[in-house]
């Protein structure tokens, strides 16, 4: 058991790291989240401890069960925003129907998901 949280530890960690990367690029990244530069490590190192420590309420340096599911709420909150400002092509801060229906779902970009069964 103590094995399978670590590995859903680690797996919302790596799933996180889109969002966190786009979360505050000091000006490496357009206002789509799309790279126009290369986002530097220790700025992404940074985001994710700054978050670590937004979590950490008691700042002893380490996350209890709760602060550990704010911590996960700080990473969502950060991946929907990445994913909306991608969506958002014209940057006017809302998604059209135009831009929603425009942007590729992860099977036609190349990834392993499959489209979802319509009418199920």
């Amino acid at each position: 058991m103590r094995t399978r949280k670590w590995i859903l530890t680690a797996a919302l960690v790596l799933a996180a790291a889109p969002a966190l990367a786009a979360g505050d690029a000091g000006g490496e990244m357009d206002t789509n989240g799309r790279g126009g530069g290369a986002l530097l490590r220790e700025q992404f190192e940074a985001k994710r401890a700054a978050l670590f420590q937004e979590a950490d309420a008691d700042r002893n340096g380490m996350l209890t069960p709760s602060e550990f599911a704010r911590l996960d709420e700080l990473l969502e909150r950060h991946r929907i925003e990445f994913r909306f400002r991608r969506l958002d092509a014209n940057g006017d801060g809302s998604v059209s129907i135009e831009e929603f229906t425009a942007a590729r779902p992860p099977w036609r970009r190349g990834g392993r998901h499959q489209p979802p069964c319509l009418g199920q």
